[in-house]
């Protein structure tokens, strides 16, 4: 029988910037820094595949420089969530943190995940994410905003824009 500890899901914090991600494992207390390339990464999941606990890496959405990350964690069978970073900054806020450098968020996106517990996306790792921005009405007059097309792996046809501003004008009712 499994302990509750043993049974406990494991939020690691991953800081996604172009060359590089920061990475904070809460169970072991460690903190590293990889390339952003695919030899690192796939070494990153064989080492989270490895572990007899659940898994969710937390990821804020970069515009993309998330993506290698995330179809890499699909192929390995590693569960991942990306989280609205205007969310994250507000909750990191909510607790009195201002992080400054790469390592501090990605312990401010472990403790997301704990919090908050963000639902995975759904994974078929033959999908890769396809993420395209597009520009949209803003709520405030004169302001730009954008919105992310997404089609995550099997998300189905008609369920795939989600917005950080208005959806487009077209499916507004």
């Amino acid at each position: 029988m499994m302990s509750s500890a043993q049974n406990a899901l494991i939020f690691v914090g991953v800081d996604v910037s172009k060359d590089s991600l920061d990475i904070f494992r809460p169970d072991s207390n460690e903190v590293s820094k990889i390339e952003n390339s695919e030899t690192a990464i796939q070494e990153f999941c064989l080492k989270l595949q490895k572990k007899k606990r659940n898994v969710i890496v937390v990821m804020e959405a970069t515009g993309g420089y998330e993506t290698l990350l995330v179809n890499q964690l699909a192929k390995h069978d590693v569960q991942a969530a990306v989280a609205n970073p205007r969310q994250v900054r507000a909750f990191a806020r909510g607790l009195g943190i201002d992080p400054k450098t790469g390592a501090m968020d990605a312990r401010g996106l472990a403790r997301f995940g704990e919090v908050v517990r963000p639902k995975p996306v759904a994974m078929d790792p033959k999908a890769p994410v396809r993420v395209a921005f597009i520009r949209t009405i803003s709520p405030i007059k004169g302001w730009p905003a954008f919105a992310a097309l997404v089609r995550p792996f099997s998300m189905k046809a008609g369920h795939e824009f989600i917005a950080f501003g208005l959806p487009p004008r077209e499916s507004r009712s």
